[in-house]
């Protein structure tokens, strides 16, 4: 916030606020007190630490999906695979192994049976979820 000075008056803006200040009262000497009311009923609170982490990949995970009923998580690699973690649990339900590069993008169809897999050298692959293989 800077203030600039017109006619003997001081300006100061904040975001859409607009302050106008005597030219008196202002100096670089003083302090300003500008008391500041949150407009928003909603507080965001901050994630410090992991509440848990999933153990398997070999490599940085890459990509990641829920199943839209929430049971299921895929995760994508770069050691290629395809993990299926049960969320309940936090264990892993299959590991998927037939890809030739990183996993970079997965979806799940909406009725959990199919998902896609694509991977960095642009193949896709169609991903059976019940019996986790590769179509």
């Amino acid at each position: 916030m800077r203030p600039t000075r017109s006619q003997g008056l001081s300006t100061c803006s904040l975001k859409n606020s607009v302050f106008f200040l005597n030219s008196a009262d202002f100096s670089t000497e003083h302090t300003l007190n500008i008391t500041y009311h949150p407009q928003s009923l909603y507080f965001i609170k901050p994630i410090t630490r992991w509440s848990s982490s999933l153990q398997g990949h070999e490599d940085a995970v890459l990509a990641s999906q829920f199943s839209p009923n929430g049971e299921i998580l895929l995760t994508g690699s770069g050691d290629k695979t395809v993990r299926a973690w049960d969320i309940d649990t936090e264990t892993p339900r299959a590991v998927i192994k037939d890809f030739r590069a990183w996993v970079l993008c997965l979806s799940i169809k909406s009725t959990n049976d199919l998902a896609l897999a694509g991977d960095s050298d642009g193949h896709v692959y169609l991903l059976e979820l019940e019996t986790f293989s590769i179509r």
